[in-house]
């Protein structure tokens, strides 16, 4: 579920630094999204789901393995689409760098697209980490790239007509917008998948 890295650069002549991985096949998330709302074609909720099954069984794996390390960073621009419809996580280092350079919450969502939790102190924690994956998903029902336009503090109403409410209550619970019962971490978001997302009528399963 994840790409590799392989090595950490700095490009002599502009100081930029460089996260050197394996190449992965695809197209990223991002791209992708882009050319759906270009088109105006929407994206299945089916496509959806499995693409958010993917997303957070490869999390639960990174947390599993590492309990101590978030990965701070999820969004759509780091998410490869193989042909196959495999679901790549890349640049997974680029979180605990983010996290260094001190920014505001909404300085880091307006100007990097990484959405932090509402917090006294801002932590790269466990509830960033899914809540940025609450974000993808909501990007993926919404069918196009979320913007700094975009405030995570309600679901959009685009979303409430259109999506069975289990599903809305999934990335309601991994915004971070229900006062009792919002995700703490990962682990709690897949527990909750099968009730959201499993029903027949909703999800076509591979």
């Amino acid at each position: 579920s994840f790409a590799r890295v392989r090595a950490i650069e700095i490009e002599k002549a502009t100081g930029t630094l460089l996260i050197v991985s394996d190449h992965v096949r695809g197209v990223r998330l991002s791209t992708l999204l882009a050319a759906a709302e270009k088109r105006s074609v929407s994206i299945d909720v089916p496509a959806a789901a499995r693409l958010i099954r993917q997303l957070v069984a490869g999390l639960c794996a990174w947390r599993e393995q590492m309990p101590d390390t978030v990965h701070g960073a999820i969004g759509t621009d780091r998410i490869m689409i193989t042909p196959d419809g495999r679901l790549i996580i890349v640049e997974p280092i680029l979180g605990s760098a983010l996290e260094g350079l001190r920014y505001s919450r909404q300085r880091y969502w307006e100007e990097l697209g990484v959405p932090l939790p509402a917090a006294s102190t801002l932590t790269f924690n466990a509830r960033a980490d899914v809540l940025q994956i609450g974000a993808v998903a909501l990007a993926l029902v919404l069918g196009r790239r979320l913007t700094a336009s975009d405030k995570l503090d309600q679901i959009p109403t685009a979303v409430v007509d259109r999506l069975p409410s289990p599903i809305r209550l999934w990335i309601s619970r991994a915004l971070q917008l229900e006062t009792v019962g919002s995700f703490t971490s990962v682990l709690d978001a897949r527990a909750a998948l099968d009730q959201a997302f499993g029903e027949p009528d909703i999800v076509e399963e591979q």
